[in-house]
């Protein structure tokens, strides 16, 4: 269970290491569009499509963010149900090992309990030898 939680917190960690790096890529090529357009020069209007192709790639990397973020917050959730399974197992594992336990107990206090009776046995069989032997004795007191 650890495991999968841990691995699914390294794919968390990959998935905004990739969005850092598309950021990053798409800066890359915003600036090299940027020095293109320097080189060639400006004419009129150029501006104009200028503000609206960074608009339109602002608006593109904003959904790529949204994108990015809903997967983050799906594998957050994921892994919280994956703890909450897991404590859910956790709390079954024992409350069967303390069903275990008290069946330990109870089996242990029946073997006291037949060791108890196995040396009240035991007694009351000695006595009864001993009164024989008395008996025994008594009788040959008697023929002697």
């Amino acid at each position: 269970m650890e495991e999968e939680i841990k691995e699914a917190l390294q794919m968390v960690e990959e998935e905004k290491k990739k969005r850092k790096r598309e950021e990053e890529r798409v800066k890359e090529k915003e600036r090299k569009i940027k020095l293109l357009e320097i080189e060639v020069g400006g004419k009129r209007g150029k501006g104009e499509r200028e503000r609206e192709r960074e608009r339109e790639m602002e608006k593109e990397r904003q959904r790529e963010r949204e994108r990015y973020e809903e997967e983050i917050e799906e594998k957050e959730e994921e892994i919280k149900k994956e703890k909450k399974k897991g404590r859910e197992r956790e709390k079954e594992l024992l409350s069967q090992i303390e069903k275990m336990r008290e069946r330990e107990r109870e089996i242990e206090r029946e073997r006291e309990e037949e060791r108890e009776l196995g040396r009240e046995r035991e007694m009351a069989l000695e006595k009864r030898v001993k009164e024989r032997e008395k008996e025994g004795g008594k009788e040959k007191g008697k023929e002697g």
